[in-house]
């Protein structure tokens, strides 16, 4: 029973493990700073702009900053005040697990006062971040042109940080979600074994799924192309990435790494969507097997799911998806 146990924890692992980092990104422990960049001086001050990323399971905050390029820098936001838009200090700015912070123009940034040089399109300058928890990080800003948004500067563009803020939102959703069923299907596992593990897919699973969209806004689901589970079926996002991904198996790829995201328009609605493959592992295959299936088992299935078609998999074979919108203002 603990080798199974262990099992399930690592197929969860692989359902959620951390997509790879871009090359410009500062990692430091649990966190990654995603492409900071400031624009060319024009003046005595001058801003800086950056995402960060907590891949931990705890809140940090970042603090301070600290700059040879300036005796002066601070965590500034805007705010609207009486109909116009003002620059404020702020003491810190949170970084919650699976919910990236954005600096951007017109938002949070750090503010760099009397820089001591004009900095030149293709510069880069020392920053280093302070976190409450993580300590100093330091990280090299790319200077862009004057006038520059955030685009054209061969890294992210402002969209990019928009969409994956989305993405590490979509991820720690997911992980969230395998978490909490994982705790299910352990404590079902070691009471009573994979007759247990029927009714905690049967009915906490969607229950998990439920309590997560609400509190977060976003839908958050599972779907598959062997549905077990009728009212799991995918829409057309949904099924598009599936094929995909058969596809990209069936090519040798595996499903571990497979996922799609992108933003759609459905009924009038910008919507951001990402699908992330499930591989089959060999715990699963006690319900989702062809000849490891019990008749016990079997029975259950078809007591649950009279329409069950989740059956047949092999270790490693993608056996379903993580499947995740949210509608964009």
């Amino acid at each position: 029973m603990r080798a199974i146990i262990g099992m399930l924890a690592t197929v969860i692992f692989l359902a959620t493990a951390s997509m790879p980092a871009n090359a410009a990104d500062t990692v430091h422990g649990s966190l990654r700073i995603v492409d900071p960049w400031s624009k060319a001086t024009i003046g005595k001050n001058g801003a800086a702009y950056f995402m960060i990323m907590n891949h931990g399971d705890q809140m940090d905050r970042l603090v301070g900053v600290e700059t040879p390029a300036t005796d002066k820098a601070e965590i500034h936001t805007h705010l609207m005040e009486d109909g116009v838009m003002k620059m404020r200090q702020i003491k810190a700015i949170e970084v919650h697990p699976g919910a990236p912070a954005v600096l951007k123009p017109g938002g949070d940034h750090i503010m760099l006062f009397n820089l001591k040089k004009k900095w030149v399109t293709g510069e880069t300058m020392p920053l280093t971040l302070v976190f409450e928890r993580a300590g100093k990080v330091d990280v090299m800003v790319n200077i862009m042109p004057w006038n520059a948004s955030g685009e054209g500067h061969g890294m992210s563009t402002t969209m990019d940080h928009d969409e994956t803020a989305l993405k590490e939102e979509a991820k720690g959703l997911m992980k969230k979600f395998a978490g909490e069923l994982k705790g299910e299907l352990v404590s079902a596992m070691k009471s009573g074994g994979p007759l247990n593990a029927i009714g905690v897919c049967n009915v906490k699973a969607p229950q998990i799924a439920d309590k997560i969209s609400e509190a977060s806004g976003w839908t958050v689901a599972r779907s598959s192309h062997k549905l077990r589970n009728p009212s799991n079926e995918a829409d057309d996002f949904t099924a598009k990435a599936i094929a995909e991904f058969l596809a990209r198996q069936a090519n040798g790829e595996k499903p571990g790494t497979m996922v799609k995201a992108g933003i759609s328009e459905e009924n009038g609605a910008r919507v951001f969507r990402m699908v992330k493959a499930i591989p089959t592992g060999k715990v699963c295959l006690a319900c989702h097997g062809a000849e490891t299936v019990t008749p016990e088992v079997e029975a259950a299935l078809m007591e649950h799911y009279p329409d069950d078609k989740a059956r047949g998999f092999k270790i490693g074979e993608m056996r379903g998806v993580f499947t995740l919108k949210k509608e964009l203002n």
